[in-house]
């Protein structure tokens, strides 16, 4: 009985943790728009559903990081001992583990620059913005890092609430690091002499001129 009361409670407060999640993802489709200079032309429902799609795409992907970042660099020779595996796959362990979180955080930002701005762009030209994007963050987060145990010390300046102050940094840090790599792919465009060209508004164009080819047609 208690077992059947837990449950629903648990999926409303995973849904609410979502939607809520979301939320964030949604603002931060508005701030990729403003880094590509372009309108948001898609309808309320349609951009927090891309919103909410990339809050369950970025969660998997980011449990992938955290698993391979806690296996650690021993998990290859641990898998060998218990499991018929190559002895290279337990000396290269170490570097592929550090090739599988890069690559993972990288297709994710690319993901982000690929579905989240109202922006009609191939995959493939998201990666150096995320690269850059994927790169920066790291270093910012080094450097946030470094300051908060050397010279910050939000506990005593704010109490219980310096922990929460660090990580809303940390969270402003990587919005300016996920613009930056916007801007980059935006600018790689305009350079390359491409038109940033809106989701739907070649569809948009060809609903607008079908009562002209119908009137041709008639004529």
């Amino acid at each position: 009985m208690c077992c059947a009361a837990i449950l629903p409670c648990s999926h409303t407060a995973l849904l609410r943790a979502l939607f809520a999640a979301s939320g964030g993802f949604d603002a931060l489709i508005t701030i990729l728009n403003v880094a590509y200079d372009v309108p948001e032309g898609r309808p309320y429902w349609k951009k927090r559903s891309v919103a909410f799609a990339l809050t369950l795409f970025t969660g998997l992907m980011v449990i992938i990081v955290l698993l391979a970042t806690v296996l650690g660099p021993q998990f290859g020779i641990w898998l060998a001992e218990r499991v018929n595996v190559s002895r290279y796959f337990a000396a290269g362990w170490p570097f592929l583990r550090w090739v599988l979180i890069s690559s993972f955080t990288v297709l994710s930002v690319e993901s982000i620059y690929f579905v989240g701005p109202n922006v009609k762009q191939s995959l493939r030209a998201q990666i150096p913005g995320a690269m850059v994007a994927v790169s920066s963050w790291i270093a910012a987060s080094w450097a946030l890092g470094w300051y908060l145990r050397h010279f910050a010390n939000y506990n005593r300046t704010f109490g219980a609430l310096g922990s929460l102050v660090g990580l809303m940094m940390w969270f402003y840090i990587t919005a300016l690091a996920l613009m930056l790599g916007a801007e980059i792919n935006a600018e790689l465009l305009h350079s390359a002499g491409e038109t940033i060209a809106e989701k739907g508004q070649e569809r948009a164009i060809e609903q607008h001129s079908l009562p002209t080819d119908d009137l041709r047609k008639s004529a």
